[in-house]
């Protein structure tokens, strides 16, 4: 089995988000419900997409503390959904990484 990964980069983001800091939860949900899932998920790669409504509560609460800044690394970051939040709440540059092609 021939082990690929992949790693996706965001530029430095401009000090100016595309979205307010001030943005809420539910806002960052109808923009996160706009990432494509998996189109044929693999069980055995664990390949399971997070839902927009669990991923904006989690981020959303990790800006609340101050953990949305700087640079935010993606570990596994399977469809990204993680990785182009923090993105959208303002972090200086977003690292997204997964093993699975």
């Amino acid at each position: 089995m021939q082990n690929k990964s992949k790693k996706h980069s965001s530029p430095t983001l401009r000090k100016e988000s595309p979205v307010s800091k001030e943005m809420k939860q539910r806002k960052l949900e109808m923009l996160l419900q706009k990432v494509r899932g998996f189109e044929d998920p693999d069980p055995t790669l664990e390949q399971y997409a997070t839902p927009a409504p669990l991923a904006a509560e989690l981020l959303h609460f990790a800006y609340m503390k101050g953990d949305i800044e700087g640079t935010v690394f993606d570990m596994g970051c399977g469809t990204g959904i993680l990785a182009i939040g923090a993105a959208l709440l303002g972090a200086t540059k977003v690292v997204g990484y997964d093993s699975d092609p």
